[in-house]
């Protein structure tokens, strides 16, 4: 029921608020919300006026001079600290290429070497003296943070190829497997060989119906992964020993994969910001764990299919909690004047916003997905059997569209957003007891792989009188890559029956179907899902289409709410909630309207044109959320 209650503001004072919150192009320089234009074009000069006057902040690339952008009062961060080769692989880079065709044609695994590896001291020596290089420039002045790299990890953007075979990675894996327990099984009896295998033998000892290699493989996994997650860690310390005090992070992460990439749970606790892309879990992992003072960037890119993309992009950052943005570039915002003034209106207003609730970091509650790096690379694995020796080539970019564990974990997550959520995500290894305070709801989504101890994890939930939800296969390998005899999602349905309960799913039909009018198995999904959700407090509300184009027929929005001043007042943001490419080529102006229960009242605060007719129907920009408050009267 629509509320016919509102704020009853003076007219003066409405025409105020829409002056104020017009977006304008002179934004600045703020560091409480910084843009910082990507220099593609003549790095190390003067930032042209007019970028300077909208934006007010660049990135300065290891220890060059910033003297350009202080002269300008440019905001910037500096990136790549410790320099760019060693921890990004371009998979353009000679040895790379060799190594990669060199394995392709023969399937020797010793050609595999990382250069330089991550495992040699005289690696870790070049990133250190580098950095403290980048560190004592423009007379210790580092802005407001340094990077430690942007799309860093052990292979190109986590392909498929496993580096490294060193002799430094070998002992080094030794190593790992004794300061383990959890891989004890893998050490070989004395003056036996360490297992070491590599992905195709894995694969062609899996199909011929023999798991013997699974086990190392994953422990391959883990032991990489950790390997990174050190170098990054010790670079991390190293900046926040610098005199004066120094912000470190990340940026272009695509969080973990098969091939090491870079695991949020496993360095943005060491990490003052970060940047992660909207792939899989990893937001939902990095606004899980973020703690107050850290900070959220994303880098926005224009579309050229989609011209209302880079805004909505850039507002949904905000709704999550984001801190700032990364402007894609000095090149595209000087030759594409709508891309310029767009993005120079959404800013501006992002910048207004933050300002009207400088408070706004909502949190994940209620609600969390399972996050388990073993099964993960083991649904990775499995999907590869089809591939054959063409494995190789099931890239990232084509995996995150296609693999089971992948579209599944896509789909629940919209699903869950388009039912009110914003969903968390966990690591499974720190589930317990207390878990149920944060998210009472626990979400095994294809978890695959589950050990013994793992299991003890979830009964100390399920304990606690708390829910799990299974969507997909569960429990069906251990690390030895054999199936269990028992089928312990019945079990534990037995054991907890008003705690457990699995869905019917199919995560890619979801996807398809969630912005389209009429379909039934969307409204299916939602009503599964609701009675299983943790009643929200506060006020109850929606945002519905009422006419004109709408490519998501008035439900899947994202909503987000937080408590503002008082236990009394909320502070509410929705978006359309568009995923796919065509979703966001089909943005488009919209007739939208609030659904409120009464006795709750709203003081809208974004778009403009709400504050004009606070009580009706009012037209939602393509790209813009609508943003307001809710009191008691």
């Amino acid at each position: 029921m629509r509320s016919s209650t509102y704020a009853g503001a003076q007219t003066l004072a409405k025409f105020l608020l829409i002056a104020l919150l017009t977006p304008f192009a002179a934004s600045q320089s703020n560091p409480d919300f910084p843009a910082f234009v990507w220099r593609l074009q003549s790095p190390g000069q003067a930032l042209a006026e007019k970028l300077v006057q909208a934006f007010g902040g660049v990135n300065v690339e290891g220890p060059h001079a910033a003297e350009w952008a202080r002269a300008q009062g440019l905001d910037f961060y500096v990136g790549h600290g410790p320099g760019r080769n060693t921890l990004h692989i371009d998979t353009d880079r000679p040895w790379y290429t060799e190594v990669w065709q060199n394995y392709w044609d023969k399937r020797d695994a010793n050609v595999l070497l990382r250069k330089p590896c991550l495992s040699e001291p005289a690696t870790m020596q070049q990133l250190r003296t580098r950095l403290a290089k980048t560190l004592a420039a423009r007379d210790g002045d580092h802005g407001l943070g340094v990077s430690l790299g942007d799309e860093v990890g052990l292979t190109p953007y986590g392909a498929p190829l496993d580096l490294c075979t060193s002799a430094a990675c070998r002992a080094g894996f030794e190593v790992f497997l004794r300061e383990h327990p959890t891989w004890s099984f893998l050490l070989p009896e004395e003056g036996s060989a360490v297992p070491y295998p590599d992905t195709d033998s894995t694969r062609l000892a899996w199909i011929d119906g023999d798991p013997q290699h699974v086990g190392a493989w994953l422990a391959r996994r883990a032991y990489h992964h950790e390997v990174l997650a050190k170098v990054l860690g010790e670079l991390a310390t190293q900046v926040q020993q610098a005199k004066p005090p120094t912000a470190v992070g990340l940026f272009g992460q695509s969080g973990r994969s098969a091939f090491a990439d870079v695991g949020v749970e496993q360095v943005f606790d060491q990490l003052d910001f970060m940047e992660v892309y909207r792939l899989l879990d990893s937001r939902e992992l990095l606004y899980t764990r973020r703690r107050t003072s850290q900070r959220s960037y994303l880098t926005v890119f224009p579309e050229a299919d989609a011209p209302h993309a880079p805004a909505q992009v850039a507002f949904e950052h905000w709704m999550r909690g984001g801190n700032g943005l990364v402007l894609w570039s000095d090149r595209e915002l000087e030759q594409q004047a709508g891309y310029f003034e767009r993005m120079s209106n959404v800013v501006g207003t992002l910048r207004t916003l933050r300002s009207q609730w400088p408070t706004w970091q909502p949190q994940p509650t209620d609600v969390a997905v399972l996050h388990s790096p073993d099964s993960l690379a083991l649904s990775w694995l499995r999907d590869a059997l089809r591939d054959g020796p063409t494995w190789m080539k099931r890239y990232p970019s084509y995996h995150n569209q296609h693999g089971t564990r992948e579209v599944s974990l896509q789909g629940i997550l919209r699903a869950l957003e388009d039912c009110g959520v914003l969903p968390g995500a966990l690591p499974i290894a720190e589930v317990n007891g207390q878990t149920g305070a944060r998210f009472p709801l626990l979400v095994a989504n294809q978890l695959i792989l589950l050990e013994k101890h793992e299991e003890e994890l979830l009964r100390s939930h399920l304990d606690a009188g708390h829910q799990l939800l299974v969507v997909g296969e569960f429990a069906v390998y251990d690390r030895r890559g054999n199936r269990p005899s028992r089928d312990l999602y019945e079990q534990l349905r037995k054991a907890y029956p008003d705690s457990v309960a699995r869905m019917e799913w199919d995560g890619k039909r979801y996807l398809e179907e969630r912005s389209v009018p009429g379909r039934s198995y969307p409204e299916s999904v939602r009503s599964q899902l609701n009675p299983r959700l943790p009643e929200q407090a506060g006020p109850r509300w929606s945002i519905r289409a009422v006419d004109g184009p709408s490519q998501n027929g008035g439900r899947s929005w994202l909503q987000v709410r937080q408590h503002h001043r008082s236990e009394e007042v909320w502070m509410c943001a929705a978006l359309p909630n568009g995923t796919r490419e065509e979703d966001r080529r089909a943005l488009a102006d919209q007739l939208v309207e609030l659904q409120l229960e009464s006795p709750w009242t709203v003081t809208w605060i974004h778009p403009p044109q709400a504050l004009t007719n606070p009580g009706g129907p009012f037209l939602l920009p393509a790209g813009e959320p609508a943003v307001f408050e809710l009191s008691m009267p």
